[in-house]
């Protein structure tokens, strides 16, 4: 009974991993330059901005729910 419970798991884990992989790649299709934008280097005090194209290239309804800014963890190098 334990290694039908433990192979039910690991298969409903493996099906939850590809959905959430498989959902990712749909999204990134709607980026077509990209999901990175590299600033360089950037002045104190400036204010920079960047606009990212999303096209809706499915026939159904797109709604934008949640804008989240992101950087890699150990990124910024800040000296005084």
């Amino acid at each position: 009974m334990a290694i039908i419970r433990h192979a039910f798991i690991a298969l409903f884990l493996g099906l939850v991993s590809t959905n959430a992989v498989s959902a990712q790649a749909w999204a990134d299709k709607m980026f077509k330059d990209g999901l990175v934008h590299d600033f360089g280097v950037v002045p104190k005090g400036a204010q920079l901005f960047h606009r990212f194209t999303i096209t809706n290239i499915y026939a159904v309804k797109m709604e934008i729910v949640n804008i989240r800014p992101w950087m890699p963890e150990g990124f910024l190098d800040l000296k005084r």
